[in-house]
């Protein structure tokens, strides 16, 4: 999502897409405007982000690449399990279980950066006809 938004903001700066394309027009118009824009550097990497089909994770910036920090709360349930001796939590009876938990618990809180196999800088701001593009990460 973070991709399309850059996209987006790339495409209203250098002066190819409006605030109203984005409430008037369908998806597919916007992504026809994208594909057909002369600016050949949004074009084809928008062509690269359709052609891709894999999304790789990293606990560090990629450098090179389109990389985001994903940051989101901590979710997680641990199920209650039948037992001959009642109710229980599962990972009071799994040490697997128990250990994914903990794992999961003590995954950096930072988060974790997720990265195409491209490279994309966004366009951030238009300074007398010139684009300037924006650090990634």
């Amino acid at each position: 999502m973070q991709f399309l938004a850059d996209m987006c903001k790339s495409m209203n700066n250098a002066g190819y897409l409006t605030i109203e394309d984005l409430y008037t027009l369908s998806e597919q118009e916007i992504i026809d405007k994208i594909l057909t824009c002369e600016d050949k550097y949004l074009s084809d990497t928008f062509k690269l982000f359709q052609d891709a089909d894999t999304v790789y994770r990293s606990a560090t910036p990629a450098d090179e690449k389109y990389c985001v920090n994903i940051k989101s709360k901590k979710r997680y349930v641990v199920p209650l399990v039948q037992t001959d001796d009642g109710v229980v939590r599962i990972n009071q009876i799994s040490e697997t279980a128990a250990n994914q938990i903990t794992k999961y618990l003590n995954y950096p809180k930072g988060g974790y950066y997720t990265y195409f196999d491209f490279q994309f800088i966004p366009y951030e701001e238009v300074v007398t006809k010139k684009l300037i593009k924006k650090d990634n990460v």
